[in-house]
């Protein structure tokens, strides 16, 4: 495991109740990783919600609704673009803390070499 990363991510996109409920993972990060970049990859409709916290570097967005229609469409490109920006990011340690393969999938398109929580394998 990395001792010090320099950009983490949070993965809990939805249910605004189990956001709130992950806020103390983001306090725990701040202070284990007090340099750290710390984004939080949520639903975008929460995204106002979690901005605020002042142990947070950023938020990632995540277009629910769109990624459900591009699914369904078979919009591969769209979806595509979307783990692409993700990995472009270049974040050290992901945690996926919403446990579901959607999350899982997140996890594992950022390529972060730490990964933990259900991230779908390699």
């Amino acid at each position: 495991m990395l001792i010090n990363p320099a950009r983490i991510l949070i993965i809990r996109p939805s249910a605004l109740g189990d956001v709130a409920r992950s806020v103390g993972v983001l306090y725990s990060l701040r202070r284990a990783y007090p340099a750290a970049q710390i984004d939080w990859l949520v639903q975008d409709s929460f995204a106002d919600v979690i901005a605020a916290h002042p142990d947070l570097s950023g938020v990632v967005p995540f277009p629910r609704a769109s990624f459900s229609r591009w699914m369904r469409t078979g919009r591969v490109d769209r979806v595509l673009g979307f783990l692409s920006s993700l990995r472009a990011r270049r974040y050290d340690l992901v945690l996926d803390c919403q446990g579901l393969a959607r999350s899982g999938l997140f996890a594992r398109a950022t390529g972060a070499p730490v990964r933990v929580g259900h991230c779908i394998p390699e």
